[in-house]
């Protein structure tokens, strides 16, 4: 889902955005990774029949990693994040190829459109700016290993915030060798910001045998 903004969001100020989604009934299945992306121009260009099954080569300002499951009531998604550029478009849904994407399924009735998918609905969609200084974490964009390298992670020491990473550990460095999509959340005061980052790894290269030719 996709809206033009009434304004551009202003660079450098930090704006926290919230939408409240429910299980749909005819859902078979429970999924993570709802989020709100900001963008300059629409991702969503085809209004009467958009690119359905394409995935949106987006990075979600605002994600949530649970599998939301809340039959019958609203669930929250929300968070902090700065605009280092004039955004101008909000669009609302998953970002995630299947991989990275959590899916519980709890029926494999045959409901709407055939499959097993998962439907909510989305309401009170709410973005505003704040007067919040907190610390931003930025791990960069995403980033392509090859096999047997690392990459390591860093956020600033910045008193009093603290940090927590995806896996529980709150150094200021993280080592990783593994494919797969990492999250730190930096928390000022009784203020929470994340950032996430996706690292692949390349496959070895594998060269044909040596051959002779006359």
């Amino acid at each position: 889902m996709q809206v033009k903004l009434k304004q551009p969001l202003a660079i450098g100020k930090m704006y926290y955005g919230e939408m409240y989604v429910s299980p749909s009934l005819i859902t078979t299945a429970y999924s993570n990774n709802l989020g709100l992306y900001l963008s300059e121009d629409p991702v969503i260009i085809n209004e009467v029949f958009p690119d359905i099954g394409h995935l949106i080569a987006a990075k979600p300002q605002i994600n949530d990693t649970t599998v939301i499951a809340t039959d019958n009531k609203w669930y929250k998604v929300s968070g902090f994040f700065v605009a280092d550029k004039a955004f101008e478009y909000l669009t609302v849904g998953n970002f995630f190829d299947d991989i990275h994407t959590k899916v519980t399924v709890f029926r494999n009735e045959n409901v709407y459109s055939g499959g097993t998918r998962a439907y909510y609905y989305i309401d009170d969609i709410y973005v505003t700016e704040t007067n919040i200084t907190a610390t931003v974490p930025n791990l960069g964009p995403d980033t392509t290993l090859c096999m047997g390298q690392s990459a390591t992670l860093r956020v600033k020491n910045l008193p009093p915030t603290t940090y927590r990473w995806d896996d529980g550990s709150t150094a200021l460095t993280r080592t990783v060798t593994k494919a797969g999509t990492y999250f730190v959340t930096a928390t000022t005061g009784q203020y929470a910001v994340t950032d996430s980052i996706h690292i692949t790894i390349e496959p070895p290269l594998h060269l044909p045998a040596d051959t002779v030719l006359c």
